[in-house]
């Protein structure tokens, strides 16, 4: 039976990769890029339909757990928002002069995506932050918890130690997240893409461990949500950072009134994938 498969190590693997392929396509190739619309749809789908998900009582674990709650929540805050938030954007950066560039910086690669979405959608600016900023604190806290682990990492554990099945649910978490700068023009912000994944791979990967103690999802929902507000109150103030790729800034290479749109949008998806 089809539900069988889903609930075997391989079907939630192939889940897990149709759901990436379908962010990569929405991201990219379907006429509403970079808005991922089938993708969040889809994504909280599997576990709800196949009742994979464990919730239970909200103040049961905390309760029962507190300690090891508290204490691999700080671990995770400590590696998503003080080491790679904080520490890479405010410290590393500035010391090498690259503070600023969307090539390096998430935070700048994630404005100039805001500004490139707005521009090639013609969609004022305030428009497209309204729907990142749902995407980004009310839907991801709960739908990524629901399929990462309230279907993938369950049905892995099923048949798998806790250390694999944390890396497999961090690989796949973490390549999903590298795919948000795939509209951007130009060339493909490796590094910057490369410390979002390595940020989004290792706090899942320690969510493993917090789902292991916790039992429940409440946990994981809560501190994803509070991760999230936290990465928004220590990002720096970017300016798009995109002279460091020898690229004159968003705003100046916006169509002009007689331009053509079309030609507009071959600029900016030239070296898309």
């Amino acid at each position: 039976m089809i539900s069988e498969f889903l609930l075997s190590p391989q079907g939630a693997l192939t889940v897990a990769a149709l759901t990436t392929v379908l962010a990569w396509a929405e991201s990219t190739k379907l006429p509403w890029a970079p808005f991922l619309i089938l993708y969040a749809i889809a994504l909280p789908a599997a576990p709800l339909a196949l009742g994979s998900y464990r919730f239970g009582s909200f103040v049961e674990p905390f309760h029962a757990h507190g300690f090891a709650i508290a204490g691999l929540a700080a671990l995770i805050l400590l590696w998503e928002i003080g080491i790679m938030g904080f520490l890479y954007e405010h410290i590393v950066l500035p010391a090498f002069g690259i503070c600023g560039s969307r090539r390096w910086s998430p935070a700048a690669a994630m404005d100039a995506l805001l500004e490139t979405t707005a521009r090639v959608r013609r969609l004022p600016r305030k428009a497209v932050m309204v729907w990142y900023g749902f995407y980004f604190i009310a839907w991801a806290p709960l739908a990524e918890e629901l399929f990462f682990w309230g279907y993938c990492y369950p049905v892995l554990r099923g048949s798998h130690a806790p250390v694999t099945s944390s890396l497999a649910v961090a690989l796949v978490f973490g390549i999903r997240h590298g795919l948000h700068f795939l509209f951007l023009p130009g060339p493909f912000p490796w590094p910057a893409a490369a410390a979002l994944m390595a940020s989004a791979a290792g706090a899942a990967f320690l969510n493993g461990f917090l789902y292991e103690a916790a039992g429940s999802l409440w946990p994981l929902v809560l501190l994803h949500l509070l991760s999230n507000l936290l990465a928004l109150a220590v990002q720096p103030g970017s300016q798009g950072g995109q002279e460091h790729l020898g690229q004159e800034p968003l705003s100046a290479r916006t169509p002009s009134r007689g331009g053509s749109e079309s030609q507009g949008r071959d600029d900016d998806h030239g070296q898309n994938r």
